[in-house]
């Protein structure tokens, strides 16, 4: 027996990256890979100030940029669940790269 992968691996997959900052972010370079094997691919970002950052790469690759999300909102979160499923019907892949760390500053002592 051969198993058949589809070609591209993860076409007709669909992928949510969770915490898009910029093209440079590791959360980006997941969804272009997913992308470019071949997922439906859609990201979200924390604010709109985040956008003039999210949105540029997102329309060179053919990924969509859901609206800003809180998470830290339940009520934002049943939103895109309800959005994932009308616009896919399912969701296959989950990214969660949301993370916020202050500034450290280590003195000599430290």
């Amino acid at each position: 027996m051969t198993l058949q992968v589809p070609q591209p691996v993860l076409s007709g997959s669909k992928a949510l990256v969770v915490g898009i900052a910029n093209e440079n972010s590791i959360a980006w370079g997941c969804a272009k890979a997913f992308r470019e094997l071949g997922a439906d691919v859609a990201v979200t970002y924390l604010n709109e100030k985040s956008l003039p950052y999210v949105q540029p790469p997102c329309g060179r690759n053919g990924v969509a940029a859901f609206p800003a999300l809180d998470v830290s909102a339940p009520e934002q979160w049943k939103q895109y669940s309800r959005r994932s499923s009308a616009q896919w019907g399912r969701l296959d892949i989950l990214v969660h790269s949301i993370a916020w760390a202050p500034r450290m500053i280590c003195r000599a002592d430290c």
